[in-house]
């Protein structure tokens, strides 16, 4: 990964990669975050 990003700081790639990368991030922290809040609502 880290060799992919180093590659890619010459290119304009390199943006869009990390942008994509923290965007898919956030995306799981909140289907996590969604999927825990239902867990508590149906076992209370």
């Amino acid at each position: 990964m880290h060799q992919r990003f180093s590659l890619n700081a010459t290119s304009g790639s390199k943006l869009s990669d990390v942008d994509q990368f923290t965007f898919n991030n956030q995306q799981i922290a909140g289907d996590i975050f969604f999927l825990s809040k239902l867990h508590v609502l149906m076992h209370n």
